[in-house]
């Protein structure tokens, strides 16, 4: 099969922007679902992909050929990601319930992407990171799943995210004074995303109940200032 056939994006749901995007800008976005799906786009910039298909996170052999493709291929269709979302059977709003990260192009010497798992992939070795990406996507899951059962302390981490609720649930109704007051909360939860793959369902409901108010009192604070 050809590894293309899988990308979504195409002259139908494409856009055209009105700058050339900076290679170094170049991103691989990552959405993992709990029950093993991955979301894989290859991101011009912030504003524009190139790629999205989904796969088996512990398909070997599709993702190392997705990732040899998207890291090297000279694109030219762009577009949104929420245009081509639910052409994989995804809805943008169904992204808040999956763990999100990314790869970026690396500074570094010697080295072609920095990526969330711990190393980089290196510049001499580039017909040997699609494996090593693929390698990694496969182990991630598990990894996430002990990082939430150290952070969870066999339940008393329950007792913390019940406290935000609380906190967060506190408003003024001044939106700008309670988005600030509630911003260090607001950061923590940003950085706890893997708490999505909680084998305990109420941590992964308060998180989703706590990312919810999150993104209502960011939308109420933009709402204000503008």
């Amino acid at each position: 099969m050809d590894i293309a056939e899988l990308n979504k994006v195409n002259t139908i749901n494409s856009a055209k922007p009105n700058y050339r995007p900076e290679p170094m800008n170049r991103r691989i976005d990552l959405y993992l679902t709990l029950d093993g799906k991955a979301l894989i786009a290859g991101a011009a910039d912030n504003n524009y992909i190139y790629w999205l298909s989904l796969t088996s996170a512990d398909d070997r052999v599709t993702n190392a050929a997705i990732f040899d493709y998207i890291a090297n291929c000279n694109y030219e269709t762009l577009a949104s990601l929420y245009k081509v979302l639910p052409d994989t059977g995804f809805m943008y709003e169904q992204l808040k319930e999956t763990y999100h990260t990314y790869l970026c192009k690396s500074n570094e010497s010697n080295t072609e992407w920095k990526t969330p798992f711990g190393h980089y992939y290196g510049s001499d070795q580039i017909k040997n990171n699609g494996k090593f990406f693929a390698d990694d996507l496969v182990s991630l899951p598990g990894k996430l799943k002990r990082q939430c059962e150290a952070r969870e302390a066999g339940g008393i981490y329950i007792r913390v995210l019940e406290k935000y609720l609380e906190l967060l649930k506190n408003k003024t109704g001044d939106a700008v004074s309670d988005y600030y007051t509630a911003k260090p909360i607001i950061d923590i939860i940003e950085k706890e995303n893997y708490l999505i793959f909680s084998q305990n369902a109420d941590v992964r409901k308060l998180y989703g109940d706590l990312r919810d108010l999150c993104g209502g009192l960011y939308n109420a604070y933009m709402t204000q200032v503008r």
